[in-house]
């Protein structure tokens, strides 16, 4: 009974914020990510069938999820002029080329985050909004917060959440094969330490892609 009402009240919430935030965008994941959250364990047995490597279905997961929530990101910009675009370029493919190198950088190194720390999957869904308010926009969205924007700090802090937690959601169980360091701090030093590292590897890849597509 009580996990039914956790089940229903889970769909509610996906439902509502589909119905709050009712055009195309970031924070749609979120509501995915409830849903597939229900069904996570059907979803894992069938996905080690085809896939029983773990690196391989994690990446694969990983990414498909970031160049899904870029999509989206770009349906909901189009209404835009391209000069006001929140995006990596303002041309969808474009974007969409450089978007992958976030995705790429953030899937390993979330990867080797978890191959040596032991986070729930509601730690790391914290660690990934945290992460995603610092680096949007360049700490942008964080100052907006800090001066009262509180929803699109929301819409921001549950985009990143579900794009960092979507794969080890799936897939939370096999880390548990490892060695993992489950003491607070150091786990979350490792951790920040190793998103820093492969955030500045996505940024390198941007300076160097960018002269490629212009302005």
């Amino acid at each position: 009974m009580v996990k039914l009402v956790k089940s229903i009240l889970i769909i509610l919430l996906a439902i509502l914020m589909v119905l709050i935030f009712n055009e195309p965008g970031p924070i749609w994941l979120f509501a995915i990510f409830l849903i597939v959250y229900l069904l996570r364990n059907p979803i894992r047995k069938t996905i080690n069938q085809v896939l029983p490597k773990l690196s391989i279905k994690y990446f694969l997961a990983g990414f498909i999820t970031g160049m899904f929530i870029e999509f989206l990101a770009i349906l909901n910009n189009m209404k835009l002029p391209p000069e006001q675009r929140v995006l990596f370029h303002p041309d969808p493919i474009a974007d969409l080329i450089l978007g992958a190198g976030q995705y790429i950088a953030l899937t390993v190194g979330t990867y080797f985050i978890l191959k040596k720390c032991d986070f729930s999957i509601k730690e790391f869904f914290v660690l990934g909004g945290v992460f995603g308010l610092v680096v949007e926009q360049h700490g942008g969205i964080l100052m907006q917060l800090l001066n009262g924007n509180i929803l699109g700090g929301i819409y921001v802090f549950l985009s990143y959440s579900s794009l960092l937690a979507f794969p080890y959601m799936l897939f939370s169980k096999d880390f548990s094969d490892f060695n993992r360091t489950k003491s607070i701090i150091p786990k979350y030093v490792i951790a920040v330490s190793i998103l820093v590292f492969f955030y500045a590897l996505f940024l390198l890849y941007i300076l160097l892609m960018y002269p490629l597509f212009g302005t």
